[in-house]
């Protein structure tokens, strides 16, 4: 049996796939993330999908490929992680076409009998089906986990924080319940903030099992939080103190306090 195959119809079907599995893979595993270098991370992946229906066709080669599609598209963060959740997506997403089409009478799951409409209509709600399934899973395994929005330095910034009930840091001059976050958060802004503060900084003491440390602070202009999953947003009080990440869960950027 022949196949005829549609150059530019394929490329233009994985680019867009690619584009929307990438964004998916962002907003689940919570990576930031530039829409330029998704579209480049997409483009590459389709010239690869383009180049396999010649070239050798191996699960290593699909595998390797996608590590280095993610680890373009979001760089060293998670990298492993984020290539996780794309094959994961792309397996569930996959899998919900060829439902689709089988459900459309297309048993043998090929495309060349269905109109561009609704191709276009297959592969939109298989993202759809993905994106809501691993939404789920992310709610229901983060119901412990919130949103921080810090303005500092006429500069906003986002982080994923888990609440833990169990950081009762405060500061010690106003007595402010103290939020803990990754550097990574800021990017260069506060990478030195031991030795070269932007601002005027507190030292906060910690006491842990292995014994006592000291962290740095500063208090944000404006510190507004929301639990995952909600959209109701509130203004709180805070003391931002910032560390390096090997504190948190990979998953989290930061700790909340309970406020």
């Amino acid at each position: 049996m022949t196949v005829t195959v549609y150059g530019d119809v394929y490329f233009l079907i994985n680019f867009l796939f690619d584009t929307l599995l990438l964004y998916i893979t962002a907003r689940i595993t919570n990576t930031p993330f530039k829409l330029w270098r998704l579209i480049c991370s997409a483009f590459l992946g389709s010239v690869y999908a383009f180049l396999c229906l010649w070239w050798v066709n191996m699960l290593p080669l699909h595998l390797i490929s996608a590590f280095f599609i993610c680890f373009f598209a979001f760089g060293k963060k998670r990298p492993f992680l984020n290539t996780a959740v794309f094959l994961l997506s792309s397996a569930l997403s996959g899998g919900a076409v060829y439902g689709l089409f089988y459900m459309a009478g297309k048993n043998e799951g090929y495309i060349r009998d269905l109109g561009v409409g609704s191709v276009l209509i297959c592969l939109l709600s298989a993202l759809a089906l993905t994106a809501g399934y691993l939404y789920v899973c992310k709610k229901n395994s983060a119901s412990g986990a919130a949103y921080a929005y810090i303005s500092v330095l006429g500069k906003s910034y986002k982080a994923f924080l888990m609440k833990d009930t169990g950081n009762l840091l405060t500061d010690p001059i106003s007595l402010d319940p103290v939020m803990v976050i990754s550097k990574s958060v800021f990017g260069k802004d506060f990478e030195n903030i031991e030795t070269s503060p932007p601002l005027p900084i507190r030292a906060i003491p910690v006491r842990t099992a292995t014994g006592s440390d000291i962290m740095y602070g500063f208090r944000p202009e404006k510190c507004v939080v929301r639990e995952f999953g909600k959209s109701k947003k509130r203004e709180v009080k805070v003391i931002i103190a910032v560390t390096d990440g090997s504190r948190f869960a990979k998953t989290y950027e930061g700790l909340m306090p309970p406020i």
